[in-house]
């Protein structure tokens, strides 16, 4: 018996966006009432106008938009649930799956950070879907200081080692692109996921000590630190 259930699309969840007429005010009322803490509010430019976003540093992630009347976030109907977010691997496929389910494609292009997003609008549910290409999230991640949502041990193909938020080493399989615009890239592996997001720029990755005692112990220091 085949199963009837919808499909879906298979991409990860990420953030509810809300957009709000007076963001310190939403961050301090959201905050009051639920625990949330927010990151820094930064600004991102919408039309021909720049707008301030944030996001809480922990689970469930709130994005939320201080619109303008005139721009993709606007505000002349008031405070509301905008967006489900959601990373993909497969951008264009599923963009293809939501197109095929006759929704409107409201907005999308290519995002600061790197990679593609898009808006697709759930007429029923009175929401929009976004999906966001996985491309541009290590770079997300640095700009908003949340590293530590990276999966611990997942390897990193060809990402920046300058200026990383999580101090990311070099692994013996590095492989050098100086030619390549912003520095030396490499292979390199996720730290260990801090208790919060905002904890991430104090990650250091960390080497498992041997199991050795006494005189072991201080050898295997000494070499390591003198080489």
């Amino acid at each position: 018996m085949e199963d009837s259930r919808p499909t879906g699309i298979t991409a990860s969840f990420w953030h509810a966006g809300i957009v709000v007429a007076d963001l310190d005010q939403a961050m301090d009322e959201l905050g009051r009432a639920t625990g949330a803490q927010w990151l820094p509010p930064q600004e991102r430019p919408d039309g021909q106008q720049m707008i301030r976003v944030c996001f809480s540093q922990t689970q469930p992630y709130i994005e939320l938009i201080e619109g303008n009347r005139g721009g993709l976030w606007q505000t002349a109907a008031g405070p509301r649930v905008d967006h489900l977010a959601y990373w993909t691997d497969a951008f264009q496929a599923e963009c293809a799956y939501l197109t095929g389910m006759g929704l409107s494609r409201e907005a999308g292009g290519t995002s600061a950070w790197g990679g593609n997003w898009a808006y697709f609008r759930l007429p029923a549910a009175g929401i929009r879907i976004e999906l966001c290409d996985t491309a541009g999230r290590d770079a997300f991640f640095q700009r908003w200081n949340l590293a530590g949502l990276c999966t611990p041990g997942t390897t990193i193909v060809r990402a920046q080692l300058q200026r990383h938020p999580a101090e990311l080493k070099r692994t013996r399989h590095a492989c050098h692109g100086a030619h390549r615009p912003g520095g030396p890239y490499a292979y390199i592996r996720s730290p260990p996921v801090p208790e919060t997001p905002m904890a991430a720029h104090h990650c250091r990755s960390r080497r498992a000590l041997p199991r050795a005692d006494g005189l072991r112990l201080v050898r295997w220091l000494v070499r390591r630190r003198f080489g």
